[in-house]
């Protein structure tokens, strides 16, 4: 008899504990997918993007300022990416490190993103307060890569690359494999047909992709818009 209440109390508990997960799931994935319907619609509500992440409180493209612009509830947030030595993808504005980064205690650097691994970048180099430059003071964070930001996002937000569509092939592979192609958008097509061409070859597991060009049937609604 006792043995059946025991295993009665389990099975509440678990039924308890359900009670509040499914919920909370479902409100995160509905979350998510409302944004990226609000980004689809043309006719649809004004949303909200953070350049760089919240750069007043925080570096530029560190992850640290996408949690605190996800948090104060912005629908989407851009970064800049770099191609490191082996061939991952770290969140930094330029290539340049002297830039963007220094060393410990604030110690100037030089060199490249590209010629060096994920680990010392990581490792080694320290993000420069707001979008860095030479007068810019020395933070405490550390680089961060793409994986971290669509980590730190976790489907709350979405990440916009800015110079995404230059590694569209590689970034699309990598968010078909972690899931999250609806929630990345890839800034920086020229042209219609090659965007075209992208979308028909990946089908449903193709990133979102925005354009930098203007059409000849431009009207200059957001600039009408943000007038009125």
């Amino acid at each position: 008899m006792k043995s059946l209440k025991k295993i009665l109390c389990v099975l509440l508990c678990f039924l308890f504990i359900g009670s509040f997960a499914v919920p909370a799931f479902a409100a995160d994935e509905k979350a998510s997918n409302e944004k990226v319907i609000s980004f689809q619609n043309p006719n649809g509500r004004v949303i909200s993007v953070a350049k760089n992440g919240n750069v007043r409180q925080f570096p530029a493209n560190s992850v640290e300022g996408i949690v605190n612009c996800i948090d104060l509830g912005i629908d989407i947030i851009t970064v800049s990416v770099q191609k490191t030595k082996d061939g991952q993808f770290v969140l930094l504005s330029t290539n340049d490190l002297s830039k963007v980064c220094c060393g410990k205690e604030g110690v100037s650097v030089a060199g490249k993103a590209s010629d060096c691994t994920l680990e010392d970048l990581q490792n080694t180099y320290f993000l420069k307060a707001g979008y860095g430059g030479s007068t810019a003071e020395p933070t405490e964070y550390k680089v961060a890569s793409l994986l971290d930001a669509i980590a730190a996002a976790d489907g709350k937000a979405m990440i916009m690359i800015n110079n995404g569509w230059k590694y569209a092939e590689e970034i699309n592979k990598l968010a078909a494999e972690k899931e999250c192609a609806d929630m990345l958008i890839l800034r920086g097509a020229k042209n219609v047909d090659e965007i075209s061409a992208f979308t028909a070859k990946y089908g449903n597991s193709a990133c979102r992709v925005t354009a930098s060009f203007n059409s000849d049937k431009d009207d200059g609604s957001a600039k009408t818009y943000v007038t009125d």
